[in-house]
């Protein structure tokens, strides 16, 4: 069985509930959480007093937060076909054995659907790393900087490039400027005639 739970914010979450309609499944299903006891369909909590008056209030509690719950359990199944396969044993006589196949149950918060319909809608949000070039990657600092880059605003890269060009002309000037007042320091011998 494998198992993914993933909390959805913009862009992934348009692109998933987009992906949900598709394969005719309601992106409703995102806002509600299967496993909770004590919300019911409309996402209102229910609470119980010890008067057993059952009271629903929306008013306090925050909308729910979207979530994708994904799940592929792997089942093995006896085929009952008339297809049967022989296995030859030790003393040479054929034992009837009946051939297994695996069924693939998959489930996208608690509806089931297919395994083509599960994998279209991770796809976009999953990406498989080969670890030895993430690794060779990252260690350059660049390769890091631009990770980090892809989720930073465009007009606010060029802001930033904008700002560090501006320091590092400042800088030159500043250093040009002290290599300069070193050279009109008079020499040690000088100040001594002078007194």
């Amino acid at each position: 069985m494998v198992e993914l739970v993933v909390d959805l914010y913009p862009p992934h979450l348009q692109v998933v509930e987009a992906l949900l309609s598709s394969a005719g499944l309601d992106p409703a299903i995102l806002y509600t959480d299967p496993n909770s006891i004590g919300i019911n369909s409309i996402g209102n909590n229910i609470s119980i007093d010890s008067s057993k008056e059952v009271s629903l209030s929306s008013a306090t509690s925050p909308p729910p937060r979207p979530q994708l719950h994904l799940k592929r359990t792997l089942l093995q199944q006896h085929s009952s076909s008339t297809n049967k396969r022989r296995k030859p044993q030790n003393n040479g006589h054929k034992k009837k054995t009946s051939p297994k196949t695996l069924i693939s149950k998959c489930e996208i918060n608690s509806h089931p659907t297919t395994l083509r319909t599960l994998k279209a809608i991770a796809s976009p949000i999953l990406t498989v790393v080969d670890s030895t070039s993430a690794s060779l990657a990252l260690s350059k600092s660049s390769s890091r900087m631009a990770v980090l880059d892809q989720g930073v605003d465009s007009l606010l890269l060029q802001n930033v490039s904008i700002a560090r060009n501006y320091y590092l002309r400042k800088a030159r000037i500043t250093r040009n400027l002290e290599l300069e007042l070193e050279r009109r320091v008079l020499p040690t011998r000088t100040m001594g005639m002078i007194d």
